[in-house]
């Protein structure tokens, strides 16, 4: 089926101003043959399409208890290598040790000892991971009032875990514990504060496309 131009359409004054090269192209666009209409899904196909719109909408609904179970793991493992290693598993320890290894240097001078081992992440690794999960969790009890951090408050926050860590690092002084987990909990507070808000907002609006798509499903079914 061909889109046809009627006869009695006169064209307008820009189409005077066209080159030869360009009205024969609309020429053929006009003509050109209507798209197929989709191909309906199967039974089995549409049935499966339901189930992942259900999980992502399952998901959209609970993301912060997703994350914080997530954070909250993240955080607690590094404290479970020592106690392996304590206990005399070894493989398990070492495979925990080598994972948190690709995200943290894992100094042991600059690392809390649990167990008579170091933990898995260093002091400030921990109090960013470990502030991310504690204010992830407060983060539900206020989430209706909080607004995204502004990015140069964001950039404030992450000034002193910079200087602290870069000063460090040239060997121009020594940090410590104090200043280690201070530093890395105002870090932890500035993802928060900037991701949270926007998260919460992205996944309102799935929820509320798959909810009002599952509604009319099931007035159609009604």
């Amino acid at each position: 089926m061909t889109q046809q131009v009627p006869a009695n359409v006169q064209p307008d004054a820009s189409w005077e101003g066209l080159s030869p090269e360009a009205r024969e192209r609309l020429r053929e666009r006009l003509h050109q043959p209507a798209p197929p209409p989709p191909t309906p899904l199967s039974p089995r196909m549409r049935a499966f399409v339901l189930k992942v719109d259900r999980g992502v909408l399952a998901i959209a609904r609970h993301w912060l208890l997703t994350v914080n179970l997530m954070s909250g793991i993240f955080v607690g493992l590094p404290i479970l290598g020592p106690w392996l290693r304590s206990q005399g598993f070894e493989l398990p320890a070492s495979v925990l040790y080598a994972a948190y290894a690709l995200t943290c240097h894992q100094r042991p001078d600059r690392s809390f000892f649990v167990f008579g081992h170091k933990m898995c992440l260093c002091q400030r690794c921990m109090a960013i991971y470990g502030a991310v999960f504690v204010l992830g969790v407060l983060y539900g009890l206020v989430r209706r009032y909080v607004r995204p951090l502004r990015l140069r408050w964001m950039l404030v926050l992450w000034a002193p875990m910079a200087l602290d860590g870069f000063t460090q690092l040239f060997g121009w002084r020594e940090s410590t514990w104090e200043l280690r987990l201070i530093t890395g909990a105002l870090f932890g507070l500035s993802c928060i504060w900037m991701g949270f808000p926007y998260l919460e907002e992205g996944f309102a609006g799935i929820r509320r496309d798959l909810e009002a798509r599952f509604a009319r499903i099931a007035a159609r079914a009604a």
